[in-house]
């Protein structure tokens, strides 16, 4: 008897994941199981089997306790076999409706439609997401400009009105239609929002951009009566585009509001500050394309305000308080731009129309006065003297990035440069990205001018693309490699990153040999030169 206690092996549940070796069972060493290290997988669980250890039932420990032990342990695993067992033969269908819910709410719409196909029981199952998207360029493969303008914009109401029917009495939480705007959607839009109200919807998009140019008049006219106050406080994200805002005089602002995204849209000064002076908890801001043609100032702080993007506005002036501000981006003319005390400025891009260098050295520190990561797109036009004598400093600046139409005139006082590098006195990593427009002279032409001595204490590493080496841009190069002692990477790149690209593979020789001659003495022999 206690021979065979002795022989049952002991039973040890995989706890691995679903896939394993398959074992092989051919007997060796004595009886033991060996396993096949090369060869197939098995798909569905499996368990580990081994022989009981010698010290738990040899013959040497035998008697009445050890029997209880082999035999408990063998219930046990007989008990654990059964369960997985039941485990592998779980279907996800199987699940309960709200644990689907819970499951389907997690994946993109898309994904939750193509299970309809799956099961005789899951046809409705797509409705399940309470997330709605509806984009018809990629319903209808084109965009409406391509079609028949009334029979495409027909198909999309059609398409539309189904869906919500068939989402009537559901809770969805997102609700994103994309469809280029027609006076014939008027109607079904506010149809649309109703739904969204009565949905419980948190995040709405409603991107209704069309393809041809239109006027203010002939915007979808947003609205906002259609909302009551808790809906108003449950909206979360709001993105609009193509549209006439015009809140009434009881409208004051989403309490609960994160996200606002306007693009191509039509307000006037008062209902567009009231409305954000109302937004307390918002943290990510986009205005673009606003035919406001006035100043945007609001009064109360935008405590939360962490990402503001303005791009292509009429503005005349921007005002407003947002000491938590983390990323500013700013494209369009120079306008008067005060963002109040912000603590700690991450990122900054800005894109100026019709900058100057003084501007630039004088105005911009003000505005950006804690950025640690600033790019300046924009067309400059350099003039003398090539230092200025009154800079304001970026005191906390320590990458900086430079897109720089440079025209024919200017390229002369590419040197002029230095003066807005001195404002930047701790400055990391330089990208300079040059594109010159109608160049005739050819690389290393003339010689080269001088400036006083200006230290780059901490610049560790600059790249400078659209390098063509004309006496500007030598004059430049020299200028920053003779200040950087420290200088541990310099990358220089003949193609450029804006701009197009003209010259032909024999001429990159040529301005690849003067970089390497004008370096020649002049660098230190630990810095990495890349000259690509």
């Amino acid at each position: 008897m206690h021979r065979r206690l002795a022989a049952v092996p002991r039973l040890v549940p995989d706890v691995s994941p679903a896939r394993r070796p398959v074992m092989d069972s051919r007997p060796a060493n004595g009886g033991s199981r060996k396993w096949a290290k090369a060869g197939g997988y098995s798909s569905s669980p499996c368990l580990f089997l081994s022989p009981l250890p010698a010290a738990r039932c040899s013959p040497s420990h035998t008697g009445k306790g050890n029997n209880l032990v082999c035999r408990s342990t063998a219930n046990h695993f007989s008990k654990e076999l059964s369960y997985r067992k039941w485990r592998s033969d779980l279907k996800l269908a199987d699940l309960p409706e709200d644990v689907l819910r819970i499951i389907f709410s997690k994946l993109q719409y898309s994904e939750v439609v193509r299970t309809s196909v799956l099961s005789s029981k899951w046809r409705r199952m797509w409705i399940i997401s309470s997330r709605l998207s509806l984009d018809f360029t990629a319903i209808r493969g084109q965009r409406r400009y391509f079609r028949d303008k009334k029979r495409y914009t027909q198909q999309c109401i059609d398409i539309v009105n189904t869906v919500v029917r068939q989402f009537h009495g559901e809770m969805v939480e997102e609700l994103d239609v994309r469809v280029e705007f027609d006076d014939m959607l008027v109607g079904h839009l506010n149809n649309w929002i109703s739904f969204a109200v009565s949905s419980l919807t948190k995040n709405l998009a409603l991107d209704l951009l069309p393809a041809e140019l239109i006027g203010e008049e002939d915007m979808y006219i947003f609205p906002f009566e259609l909302f009551d106050s808790a809906s108003i406080s449950r909206l979360q994200h709001l993105q609009l585009s193509c549209v006439s805002l015009k809140p009434g005089s009881q409208f004051m602002g989403f309490p609960n509001l994160k996200k606002l995204d306007l693009q191509l849209f039509s307000v006037s000064r008062k209902n567009l500050e009231d409305m954000l002076a109302g937004c307390s908890t918002l943290t990510w801001l986009s205005l673009s394309r606003c035919c406001m043609k006035d100043e945007l100032t609001v009064k109360k702080p935008l405590d939360h305000l962490m990402y503001l993007r303005i791009v292509d506005c009429n503005m005349t002036k921007i005002e407003l308080q947002a000491e938590n501000l983390k990323t500013f981006v700013y494209h369009g003319a120079r306008v008067t731009i005060n963002l109040g005390q912000v603590k700690q400025l991450e990122t900054a891009q800005v894109h100026l129309n019709g900058a100057t260098l003084n501007y630039a050295i004088t105005v911009l520190p003000n505005i950006l006065t804690c950025v640690k990561n600033f790019t300046l797109d924009t067309s400059l036009p350099l003039e003398t003297p090539l230092l200025l004598d009154k800079i304001c400093i970026f005191s906390q600046l320590k990458i900086l990035r430079l897109l720089l139409l440079i025209d024919t005139r200017s390229t002369p006082n590419i040197l002029s440069l230095a003066s807005f590098l001195r404002a930047f006195p701790f400055i990391e990593e330089l990208e300079v990205h040059f594109n010159l427009l109608a160049l005739l002279e050819g690389p290393g032409w003339g010689t080269l001018q001088r400036l006083p001595s200006s230290p780059y204490k901490y610049l560790r590493n600059v790249l400078l693309t659209g390098f063509i080496g004309v006496k500007g841009q030598l004059e430049f190069l020299v200028h920053i490699v003779g200040n950087a002692p420290d200088l541990q990477v310099l990358t220089i790149d003949p193609r450029k990153k804006v701009g197009r690209c003209f010259p032909e593979d024999s001429e990159y020789v040529a301005m690849r040999a003067a970089a390497r001659e004008y370096l020649d003495g002049k660098i230190s022999p630990s810095t990495e030169v890349h000259i690509l």
